[in-house]
């Protein structure tokens, strides 16, 4: 079973080749954005994010989901992976003081 894009400009379609999960997504952390900030999957997907910070401590939550990762500033991306169960599309924010007012958000759509 292969990630979809569902047909939606949503950003890039994780790679399929990942050992107990569909794909691979990066997503990249900065002030104050993340990238790409609209990612769409399908139910029951798994997906392995390599989430990585240009420049300082940020989060990837999405609370009705129960994603709330830490993502710090590391040479190397840090790994989470997700099984996406629940249709529906979820507001991504960074939980950081400040950050979410100022534009870092972004959309999940499960399909």
């Amino acid at each position: 079973m292969g990630v979809q894009a569902c047909g939606r400009e949503s950003g890039p379609t994780p790679t399929p080749g990942v050992a107990g999960a569909d794909g691979t997504l990066s997503v990249l952390h900065r002030n104050y954005a993340f990238e790409p900030k609209r990612l769409s999957f399908g139910v029951g997907e798994t997906v392995e994010f390599q989430l990585n910070s240009k420049d300082e401590v940020h989060t990837f939550t999405v609370r009705e989901l129960g994603m709330n990762w830490v993502v710090t500033k590391e040479a190397e991306p840090q790994a989470q992976s997700f099984t996406f169960d629940l249709p529906g599309t979820y507001k991504l924010i960074c939980t950081i003081p400040g950050h979410e007012g100022s534009g870092m958000v972004g959309e999940i759509t499960v399909e």
